[in-house]
């Protein structure tokens, strides 16, 4: 089980730090984290750190957040048992996620 995470209650500005933990708090090692941008493994491009904290936490930070951030970022964890996923939707202040609007997210 992923402890359960989020980016707010409200729209985050462009230029704020944002930093949110995957964390396994339950389950069988060995465990595989896995952070994932509107379905996809996360691009350098997209200018997002993860740090690997042992086995069951990794990390996610944007230092400076703008509109290509806005989605919906995932925790995937898994181990021998199956596959376990927790996402949460990051809001950027006067930006659309052009995605999240074709899936009907917005």
């Amino acid at each position: 089980m992923i402890m359960p995470f989020t980016f707010g209650e409200h729209p985050l500005n462009e230029g704020q730090l944002v930093t949110v933990p995957c964390a396994v708090v339950e389950g069988d090692s060995p465990v595989s984290l896995q952070w994932l941008f509107n379905g996809q493994p996360i691009s350098p491009r997209l200018r997002v750190t993860l740090v690997q904290l042992g086995e069951r936490n990794v990390i996610l930070s944007i230092s400076s957040v703008e509109a290509r951030h806005v989605g919906i970022f995932s925790c995937v964890a898994e181990n021998a048992a199956g596959t376990y996923e927790l996402s949460a939707n990051l809001t950027v202040n006067g930006a659309v996620c052009a995605s999240c609007v074709l899936l009907g997210l917005v």
